[in-house]
């Protein structure tokens, strides 16, 4: 029985999610790229920063900037007060959402790919779908969710 599980393992892979909701949308970002979840404290707003930049705020002494998902996707702005903090190119940023759920093993054959009727906002930033306690799980590049601030960087 052994081998057989680690055939399974070997064909079809496990990845852990962090689930959050971004209005009433069950999401998900690949846990590895997850630094940490916090509450918002001390935002400061960032004068002329588009709309999506909620403003920035220390975090142990580091500076993240908070960008809002609500408003990244193209849906009205909400009291967001916690935030998945993400790293790109050695800056911190905290992408804030609605709440945040568990951490989940999805294997890679129950993934499957976008549907093509997501708006464009949606669709440029979700890699899959999978279903997750009979809801739609929408799976987000995280780092897309951070463009364009972090675009055109090496």
């Amino acid at each position: 029985m052994a081998i057989a599980d680690a055939e399974l393992e070997a064909v079809a892979p496990m990845t852990d999610y962090v689930t959050f909701r971004i209005g009433e949308q069950l999401c998900g970002v690949e846990a590895v790229g997850v630094q940490q979840v916090f509450r918002l404290r001390g935002l400061t707003p960032v004068p002329l920063a588009p709309p999506e930049i909620a403003g920035v705020m220390s975090l142990r002494g580091r500076i993240i900037t908070a960008v809002r998902a609500r408003t990244r996707l193209g849906l009205p702005p909400a009291d967001e007060s916690i935030a998945i903090g993400l790293e790109h190119d050695g800056d911190g940023y905290g992408l804030l959402v609605d709440s945040v759920g568990e951490v989940i093993g999805l294997d890679a054959a129950t993934v499957g790919s976008p549907p093509g009727i997501l708006p464009e906002r949606w669709s440029d930033a979700v890699t899959g779908v999978s279903e997750h306690g009979g809801e739609l799980l929408l799976i987000l590049d995280a780092q897309k969710m951070l463009a364009p601030w972090t675009e055109g960087e090496s």
